[in-house]
This record gives structure tokens, C-alpha cells and sequence, in this order.
């Protein structure tokens, strides 16, 4: 597990270029991307690594605040051979979230693997898409008012949508 992933951010980018390239993706990131994201959320960047003969073969990106933990990329180079570096990773993750006893959002990819394993789809209450960046502030402004108005209990809130 890594905190400062200043020196990794070329590594980082590498491997999810190697993953939107094998899914065929159609929006890729800029290349100071997880650089950007260091900058902006240093506090609560990690990486778990996976590595070979002191290589680093695969990651998972996550941010992790006081209430949970989140997966949001993952990267690999596909001259590893080892075909479940991905799930050894999530096993990792699932540990190191115990330990904390936070709970994890594993995001958008593999529904069926990580349902099987477990995890459950939890509705997002509070998705917003644009592709001006103003607009998003705009919304992340307003979400932060409301929530410090209201003061919502996030894990109350996550537990009552799973009933």
C-alpha cells in the first residue's frame, strides 16, 4: 500500500493505458491525470500494488475517506501472466478495509465477479455528469452546502438503502 504516489504517476497512467487500450475505450484521460488527483486529494490517495520479481505488475487506485473506501481504477501490463492479479488485488483491498472497518464501493467494472464475492449494488443517490467543468463545481458546491446543512449520517443513510 502506497500514500504518495507522486513518483508513480507516469506508471500509473502506463497501466490504465494498457486497460482502456485491451477494453477498447473511448475516453481516455489526460496523461497528468492521477498526477492531478495527488494534487488535489493527496490525503486520501492509496495504491495497492501488485508486483513480480520487484516489478509492479498491476494496481488498484482507491480513495478512502473517514466513512469508506472506494476503488477507482485499476491497472495492469498484460505481460504479466498471472491471470488473477485483478482478484488478488481485491482480496487486498477487502483485508485492508477489515482492518479499517470501513466499507468499500468497488465501482463501475466486473459486476458479476464481485457479486459473487460478496459485494452488493448500493444505488448512487447523488450522480452528476457533465462535461463542463463549471457545472461540476457548481454541483459539488451545492451538495457540500447541503450535506453541512442537513449533517446526513452517510453509513445510516447506505444501510437504510440496502434494507
Amino acid at each position: 500500500m502506497a500514500d504518495d504516489l507522486d513518483q508513480y504517476g507516469d506508471l500509473l497512467y502506463d497501466m490504465y493505458l494498457n486497460v482502456c487500450d485491451k477494453n477498447e475505450s473511448i475516453v481516455k484521460y489526460p496523461r497528468d491525470f492521477f498526477k492531478r488527483l495527488e494534487d488535489h486529494l493527496s490525503p486520501y490517495t492509496r495504491c495497492i500494488f501488485a508486483e513480480t520479481a520487484n516489478d509492479i505488475t498491476a494496481y488498484l487506485f482507491i480513495l478512502e475517506n473517514e466513512h469508506w473506501i472506494s476503488c477507482k481504477f485499476a491497472g495492469r501490463t498484460y505481460e504479466s501472466e498471472d491471470p488473477y492479479v485483478y482478484f488478488r488485488l481485491m482480496y487486498e483491498m477487502i483485508k485492508y478495509a477489515a482492518s479499517k472497518g470501513k466499507p468499500i464501493s468497488a465501482e463501475k467494472a466486473a459486476y458479476q465477479a464481485k457479486l459473487r464475492r460478496g459485494f452488493k449494488i448500493v444505488p448512487k443517490f447523488s450522480y452528476y455528469h457533465s462535461y463542463y467543468s463549471i457545472v461540476g463545481d457548481i454541483y459539488l458546491k451545492l451538495i457540500k452546502k447541503v450535506t453541512e446543512f442537513k449533517k446526513i449520517d452517510r453509513m445510516e443513510l447506505l444501510e437504510s438503502l440496502q434494507d
